[in-house]
């Protein structure tokens, strides 16, 4: 949660990817980025405004570009970042073409369940793979769906301005 979310101020999607970038931080540091700061409101904003998170060594250099972009106090900053996002060598293994198509493959492995007896948790890949993918949704349900697309129109990559047409002469 960002600054703007803290003190009530009106904020916009940009501030959702700096959410992003302290939930990517905790999934791979094991520890949130601002751990110390948390207690207190005032004391979280200041952190926010002057407070680097470290990187652990372990970090590879792509995850740390992710990281320091969605974490940039800056809104117009990391609106910038954003904007961009899909150069960054993170995502280099990624078509965007075919993520935008819908045919992108799951990146989930074909049969991710142990076949090992036991009590454990459930992971959330083993979720997905066990739904029922045999049972269609109810008409009146994928209706609900039409139209809706995964993909912020504000993050599709936009023609670049073309300069005017020369005037024709008659």
């Amino acid at each position: 949660m960002f600054l703007q979310v803290l003190s009530d101020k009106p904020y916009y999607t940009v501030a959702d990817y700096f959410s992003l970038g302290v939930i990517i931080y905790e999934m791979v540091t094991r520890t949130h980025p601002y751990s110390g700061y948390t207690r207190n409101a005032e004391i979280l904003q200041r952190a926010l405004l002057t407070f680097t998170p470290p990187f652990i060594r372990d970090i590879t250099t792509p995850i740390k570009e992710l990281l320091s972009g969605l974490l940039k106090v800056d809104p117009e900053k990391r609106e910038f970042f954003v904007s961009n996002i899909r150069c960054l060598p993170f995502f280099n293994p990624i078509n965007w073409t075919e993520v935008e198509k819908g045919k992108s493959p799951s990146p989930l492995a074909p049969d991710m369940l142990s076949k090992e007896p036991g009590h454990r948790r459930m992971e959330i890949a083993e979720c997905l793979i066990c739904t029922n993918k045999d049972k269609r949704m109810a008409k009146r349900e994928q209706k609900k769906f039409e139209g809706f697309s995964y993909i912020s129109e504000s993050l599709k990559p936009q023609p670049m301005a073309s300069s005017p047409a020369p005037a024709e002469s008659h």
